[in-house]
């Protein structure tokens, strides 16, 4: 049964609908009852041949109303009173229409580049939008496979018969425009059978009647664009090589930077020197945005070169030196004030120790030990301590 319905489902003509219903009515009589009463009445809208003979722009799935649906679910929230909910919905309607003013923008300043602009089938590129150009270019491709057979009808000039013969299905193209198959009924572009046609009557693959006018660049640019209309697709300047993002640039400059200074850092000091001032001048250059030729030098224009970057450094090295001067003059000044203060500090010191004090205090301890009795060996002895720590004080005080 699961077989039968998808034959049913995925019909392309209503003859191998009828066949499939046919088989179902054999063989499942009650289903085909559920099928006629609910399911028939409705096949224009689930059986497949029936979709796409209208203009779906191939997507026969309800994603468009249902993203819609999702970014309404985004602004308008649950639980919120009347006038909060019609202010979110007008919030999202804005939204919407900044959003299509903006896809408009686009559509009308943007600049298609592509390599194949200067062929035949690269000139849709200038007539519709980039999607649609990319669905014409592969249907061109798709018209030269080996399986497809074109031979004119029989007493029809304009009439041809697209057979394609690893499937056996036929298809008419009437006056190289129009195709019965189910393509270019639902797209609105043309098919692979229209291009197969015009080759096999040698035809130019291009032709602005093949498009429909929702896919043209002037059915989305303004009036006053429309009147003065300039070119839309140009050839690039480098041929087939793509155009690198600011991140692949960038690393591809990095890239070389990275030889250059791994080649830099193997030289001697001279032709370090003046090899860098040679990139310090083209990054100058490069900053205002001057182009630089690069030519290969003489022996003469390396040694003024040479002389020049020489000049430079002894320039620097002077500069470098006056200022080091300065320098070591301002300190020996901070020198010699540093050892002024340690000679006022040691003055004072010396000042501050006791020397004639201790003289006096020895002279008032002699009669002391004179008037008592005859003293003792051992208070003499401290005296003469006394007065050998006092002449070593003297002796420090001298020296310094």
């Amino acid at each position: 049964m699961n077989s039968l319905f998808r034959r049913l489902l995925y019909a392309k003509d209503a003859a191998a609908f009828a066949e499939a219903e046919s088989d179902i009515k054999d063989k499942y009589d009650d289903f085909h009852k559920y099928l006629s009463e609910n399911w028939y009445p409705l096949k224009s809208r689930w059986v497949h041949y029936l979709k796409n003979q209208e203009t779906n722009l191939g997507n026969t799935t309800t994603n468009r109303i249902e993203s819609q649906f999702s970014k309404l679910k985004q602004i308008v929230k649950s639980k919120v009173s009347l006038s909060v909910c019609l202010k979110q919905l007008l919030q999202f309607v804005k939204s919407v229409q900044l959003q299509c003013r903006f896809l408009k923008f686009s559509a009308q300043t943007k600049v298609t580049y592509n390599c194949v602009a200067s062929s035949d089938a690269g000139q849709y590129f200038g007539l519709c939008t980039r999607y649609a150009s990319n669905k014409i270019m592969k249907s061109i491709e798709k018209s030269k496979d080996s399986n497809m057979s074109v031979a004119r009808n029989d007493g029809s000039v304009s009439d041809h018969c697209v057979t394609n013969t690893a499937t056996n299905t036929k298809y008419t193209v009437s006056n190289c425009l129009q195709c019965t198959c189910l393509y270019f009924s639902s797209a609105v572009l043309p098919c692979k059978h229209i291009f197969a046609v015009r080759c096999f009557e040698g035809m130019c693959l291009y032709d602005s009647a093949l498009v429909a006018q929702r896919w043209l660049l002037s059915y989305q640019l303004s009036p006053t664009q429309c009147a003065d209309p300039r070119p839309l697709s140009w050839q690039p300047p480098f041929g087939n090589k793509k155009c690198l993002s600011t991140r692949e640039k960038y690393n591809a400059a990095q890239k070389v930077a990275l030889s250059i200074a791994d080649v830099l850092s193997c030289n001697g000091m001279v032709i370090f020197r003046r090899r860098m001032s040679c990139l310090q001048h083209l990054l100058n250059c490069w900053s205002q945005d001057v182009d630089v030729i690069v030519c290969t030098a003489s022996d003469s224009d390396l040694d003024a070169q040479l002389s020049d970057v020489e000049n430079n450094d002894d320039d620097v090295g002077t500069e470098q030196q006056v200022d080091g001067d300065a320098e070591v003059s301002t300190g020996q000044g901070s020198v010699m004030e540093e050892d002024a203060d340690d000679n006022r500090q040691t003055d004072e010191e010396c000042n501050a120790v006791p020397g004639t004090e201790n003289d006096t205090e020895g002279a008032d301890t002699e009669p002391q030990v004179d008037g008592e009795a005859e003293g003792s060996v051992e208070q003499g002895s401290v005296v003469e301590e006394d007065a050998d720590d006092n002449r070593q004080i003297d002796d420090e005080c001298n020296a310094v």
